[in-house]
């Protein structure tokens, strides 16, 4: 999790495009067995809002997620 305040959602799509340039970086010098990560990405305008913002990115993250598996034809239960 990274909560990042005073940034928009344009910050955080930032933010996870780096993250995921440095993992493609990582598995093209480190070829073994690949990494991956699910980044699910909310946003919201006032602190008091953190609390329903919080299950919308884990929703996100889940979506990514599944994303992952369909586009690779993987079975999360066989890994």
């Amino acid at each position: 999790m990274a909560l990042m305040p005073g940034c928009d959602e344009r910050a955080a799509h930032s933010l996870r495009e780096r993250i995921e340039t440095l993992v493609e970086l990582n598995n093209q010098f480190y070829p073994g067995q690949r990494l991956s990560m699910a980044i699910g990405i909310a946003s919201c305008v006032a602190g008091g809002q953190v609390e329903e913002t919080l299950p919308a990115a884990d929703q996100a993250m889940f979506i990514s997620k599944e994303r992952f598996y369909a586009e690779n034809q993987l079975d999360w239960r066989r890994l």
